[in-house]
């Protein structure tokens, strides 16, 4: 009998674990734009501030752009924070994401820019009414890539 309780203590233990991402690097994306690099570069910068983002830091001559982390909306379509009991953190609602952008532009060709995106993204998980706070490990599954890039090239 005794063992039975100890197995099944072991097993309710395992299954509450959390379990983090499996690839907790950022996620990127890089695409060739139609655009000379001047109007990739204005046209990104506009798209980021427009989004809400603010520029942490910016060099035209460099075609970086970075940005401070902004509160989004995503599910577990979107971003991977791991998952409790077998349930994606994301999915909750008390889940709340932040996702802030590095941006690289370069030239490819004299009408055609290259952009590279990165994105880091963080989550928090507000337990018990908010009372404590779990930061969670997520990644990007590359929805927000995609999107910027599709803002970007409009």
């Amino acid at each position: 009998m005794y063992r039975i309780a100890i197995a099944g203590l072991f097993l309710l233990t395992m299954g509450c674990a959390y379990n983090p991402p499996i690839q907790q690097t950022a996620e990127s994306a890089t695409a060739i734009l139609t655009l000379p690099v001047g109007h990739a570069w204005d046209r990104a910068l506009n798209t980021l501030i427009d989004a809400g983002y603010t520029i942490t830091a910016s060099s035209k001559e460099s075609g970086l752009i970075t940005t401070g982390g902004k509160y989004v909306q995503a599910d577990e379509t979107k971003v991977d924070c791991g998952n409790i009991w077998g349930l994606p953190f994301a999915k909750d609602q008390r889940t709340q994401i932040v996702v802030s952008y590095t941006v690289r532009l370069t030239e490819d060709l004299p009408q055609r820019s290259k952009v590279q995106i990165a994105t880091q993204v963080q989550g928090n998980f507000l337990s018990h009414a908010g009372a404590t706070q779990q930061k969670l490990e997520c990644r990007s599954l590359g929805f927000f890539e995609k999107d910027l890039i599709e803002k970007i090239n409009k």
